[in-house]
């Protein structure tokens, strides 16, 4: 049975990279603890952050029950900004640059970490089939995409992307690409400090999320289940996302308004609430009819990724050719 690394995996091993990184070696296991259960996988590349080095990153690969390793399933997560108090290179000085608008100077050490994983994974006949970024990481997964996406047949997504514009880093040929295949770039924007750095929510598959608050900075990795976000589980926390029902914008509305009261003693919370069920329309143009979720952009992706994996099978006579 294929275990598909999904995106709730992907928000997981990001938010446990930082530390996994530095307890295990190449070919180890390690456990995510998901909602749903234990899941266990092998660490088939990694890079810690040291003196010289600013990147955490690992490659993994899920465990089957019999114990093997399923390499037909390979993604790269690299984590977010290292911080000053973090052991290694401090990652902030990129971030401004990122900010700035221009490519983050940790995305050639990403790049370089990349093609190693690629060249190895090449070795058993396989490819990568999903890259993840966060913060810093997530500003550049669109270069990512445009340049070595669409040369590999690989997934791309991003978490709560910093970084001005960052679709100017990508060459016209990359912009280009990106613009008819957006489904290989898959962000998750918060309502965070993040939206501070200038980054566009034009490019790629763009699902905004809102009423997390500016403090949540993160992956949101707990309302995912598999590659669809849990819109009831947002809703009671008082947050938008795309594809919610009426129903679901009202409860997450109310819920919105009654976390704001404490900061408004003066405000009306039923009030609040219809304005903030109207803002729901500004947002996001329409409900949804049933708890559609995300099911259709991850059948949409999955094509894309099908048709762009044959075409490059077919261009090189043989997958592996691309990767040694």
């Amino acid at each position: 049975m294929v275990k598909e690394i999904t995106t709730e995996v992907l928000a997981n091993a990001i938010d446990a990279t930082k530390k996994t990184v530095r307890i295990v070696e190449n070919d180890d296991t390690f456990r995510l603890d998901l909602p749903n259960g234990k899941q266990y996988y092998t660490v088939v590349n990694k890079i810690a952050s040291n003196d010289d080095n600013q990147l955490n990153a690992m490659a993994i690969a899920p465990v089957n029950e019999d114990g093997t390793t399923d390499y037909n399933n390979v993604a790269i997560v690299y984590a977010g900004t290292n911080m000053p108090n973090e052991t290694g290179k401090s990652g902030f000085g990129s971030a401004v640059n990122a900010f700035n608008g221009n490519i983050s100077e940790e995305y050639k050490q990403a790049e370089k970490f990349l093609n190693q994983t690629q060249k190895k994974v090449a070795q058993k006949g396989v490819s990568i089939t999903d890259v993840a970024g966060f913060s810093q990481s997530g500003g550049y997964m669109m270069k990512m995409a445009g340049e070595h996406g669409q040369k590999f047949g690989f997934r791309t997504t991003s978490f709560d992307d910093w970084g001005k514009n960052q679709f100017n880093t990508l060459t016209y040929d990359e912009q280009q690409w990106l613009k008819k295949n957006p489904e290989f770039l898959i962000r998750y924007q918060n309502d965070s400090w993040a939206n501070a750095s200038g980054r566009d929510r034009k490019y790629g598959t763009v699902s905004q999320i809102s009423g997390a608050g500016f403090g949540e900075h993160s992956t949101l990795a707990k309302y995912f289940d598999g590659d669809t976000l849990n819109l009831d589980r947002l809703a009671k926390d008082g947050i938008f996302a795309p594809n919610m029902t009426l129903e679901q914008a009202k409860l997450a509305a109310k819920v919105w308004a009654k976390k704001n009261s404490k900061f408004n003693p003066l405000a009306n919370d039923k009030s609040e609430a219809k304005k903030r069920v109207e803002e729901y329309l500004e947002l996001y143009g329409k409900y949804a009819k049933g708890n559609a979720n995300l099911t259709a952009l991850k059948s949409t992706t999955d094509k894309g990724i099908t048709n762009l994996q044959k075409s490059i099978a077919g261009a090189s006579g043989s997958k592996k050719s691309n990767y040694v």
